[in-house]
Parts: structure tokens; C-alpha cells; sequence
């Protein structure tokens, strides 16, 4: 893009430099390649170090997420209650201490 004057007006930005170069993108199923039936890592379903793997997308039905929303409401409400019950508890423990400790202060003198 040196090679090109730098236009002034409207349109003043250069024009994008094409690539000198295209990657190639190698299909899974060709000979030779990292995924394929045959060669280094045939059959490899681990992370290998290629650093790439197959990854399969698919629609979450509605019954799964309500299942998984109904999972997570049921692990929030379990937590929940562990601590509606185990904060009274804790605290009528912190008050029993504070009242023995007074009370041998107390009893002490």
C-alpha cells in the first residue's frame, strides 16, 4: 500500500491490502490430518497436541433447561435453608459463650 498516493476527499481512507496468502483449512476426513481415520491421532477424542477438537452443538430442549433451572432453584433453596437454620443456631451458641464467660467473670470476684 506504499506504492499508492494518499487520496484527500470524501473517500480518503486506503484501500484494505489483500492477503498474500490463503490459509488452508484442512477437512477432518482428508488424509493426513490431526482428526482423520488414519494417521497421527486417528481415533483421538482427547485434547491432543494439536490443540483443537470436535465440538458438537445442540439445541437445549425446553424440557432439559427447565430440568437444569430446576436443579439450580433446588440447590439455591437447599443452601438457603442450611443457612436460615445454621445462623440461629450459630448464633445462640455465640450468646451462650458470651454469657458463660460473664457469668464466671462474674462468680469470680
Amino acid at each position: 500500500m506504499a506504492d499508492e498516493p494518499f487520496k484527500h476527499g470524501p473517500d480518503s481512507r486506503p484501500s484494505p491490502e489483500t492477503p498474500r496468502s490463503e490459509p488452508e483449512i484442512l477437512p477432518p476426513t482428508r488424509p493426513g490430518s490431526p482428526l482423520g481415520d488414519e494417521g497421527p491421532g486417528a481415533g483421538d477424542r482427547a485434547w491432543s497436541s494439536y490443540g483443537f477438537q470436535r465440538i458438537e452443538m445442540r439445541r437445549i430442549s425446553p424440557l432439559r433447561l427447565f430440568i437444569w433451572a430446576l436443579i439450580a432453584l433446588s440447590l439455591l433453596v437447599l443452601i438457603a435453608g442450611t443457612m436460615l437454620i445454621a445462623l440461629p443456631i450459630i448464633a445462640g451458641l455465640a450468646a451462650l459463650s458470651f454469657g458463660a464467660a460473664w457469668l464466671r467473670r462474674v462468680l469470680r470476684r
